[in-house]
């Protein structure tokens, strides 16, 4: 759609310069509490870009002095242009002395390498095992001592532990957004176990769901790509960890799952403790979303003499209690050894 909308053709032409023009130039000026940009055909205008904003961080977002073109799908529970990365992309890309890009352009496409590199996030370097490997002939002959330390991935420490959910609430938990479960129809048939392995030298987390097994690697800090298949299903996800320890000095593994053609996103957070540990789980779009849109609605309709009565006897912290329990549940488990932890 953005290369269509830059230059009105996908091989061949599909939209006319005119049309273009019109669409992606400001029609109708908004008030500046809702946008500082202006508004054309269903799509936001910039003084050097067009954007095509969609709720919870999915953008498309056109450069006209540079061709370039970038899509996401955010998975955050930000409403619109509150989205830190479209500020942030707008910031960084709106650069009138960048060069203008095109189709086999080498030096355009390490001018924006370069410039992906000086907003990247770098992760903590991994940590050394105190074991060592050989170097390469090359180091030995410069009279190095041939030896370097070995490299292991901080999350595979968690390889070989089995968590066995011991909470009624793991009747309604599931590994997928309550978002997708809804829309697609696709519930969980409740959590059993969380078990972590390995798998070409990457974590492995296996989501045990009453006999259907979900299983999906996460690296550490960069993410991890797998497929996953909820009852026929299909989903493209990446998963990313780290770990730390929290106030009381529980060790915490925290992995981050976005769910990449949608807009939803998932975190587990494992807090290990000597008898069990507890598994705490957030998304975005997220109950914080859900409650505020049913709080609208009831304020919308409270002045009807027909609802009244009905929402008058629905409170609001049990709006809030019922959304945190669905959207935010904490999981009890259980080592699977039976055995506690020193």
């Amino acid at each position: 759609m953005g290369t269509v909308y830059r230059a009105g053709r996908y091989g061949e032409r599909i939209l006319s310069e005119e049309y273009i023009d019109e669409a992606t130039s400001t029609q109708v000026q908004p008030p500046p509490e809702v946008s500082v940009n202006g508004y054309g055909y269903q799509i936001w205008t910039g003084e050097n870009f067009f954007l095509f904003n969609g709720m919870f961080g999915q953008n498309l977002i056109c450069f006209r002095d540079t061709g370039v073109i970038i899509v996401s799908n955010g998975g955050t529970g930000e409403m619109f242009q509150s989205s830190p990365f479209y500020t942030k992309t707008i910031s960084t890309f709106s650069d009138h002395g960048s060069p203008v890009f095109s189709e086999g352009d080498a030096d355009g496409a390490l001018y924006l390498e370069n410039v992906l590199k000086s907003i990247a996030f770098v992760p903590p370097a991994p940590i050394c095992s105190g074991r060592t490997a050989k170097r390469g002939f090359f180091a030995r002959l410069l009279g190095r001592n041939g030896e370097t330390p070995e490299v292991i991935d901080p999350l595979l420490k968690y390889s070989g532990t089995e968590l066995i959910a011991d909470d009624m609430h793991a009747a309604s938990a599931g590994l997928l957004p309550m978002m997708l479960q809804a829309t697609q129809n696709t519930y969980t048939g409740g959590l059993t176990s969380v078990s972590f392995g390995e798998k070409d030298g990457a974590l492995t987390v296996t989501f045990d769901e009453s006999g259907e097994k979900h299983v999906f690697k996460a690296g550490y800090y960069r993410p991890e790509t797998s497929d996953l298949d909820f009852s026929g299903e299909k989903y493209l996800v990446t998963a990313a960890g780290r770990t730390a320890y929290n106030e009381d000095g529980d060790e915490v593994l925290t992995i981050d799952v976005d769910f990449t053609e949608t807009p939803c996103s998932k975190r587990l957070k494992f807090i290990f403790r000597d008898c069990g540990a507890v598994l705490a789980m957030t998304e975005k779009p997220g109950g914080d979303f859900i409650l505020s849109s049913v709080l609208g609605v009831k304020e919308a309709f409270s002045g009807s003499i027909l609802l009244r009565p009905i929402l008058g006897r629905i409170e609001d912290d049990y709006l809030d209690f019922k959304t945190e329990r669905a959207f935010s549940p904490k999981i009890n488990m259980k080592y699977s050894d039976g055995q506690n932890r020193k």
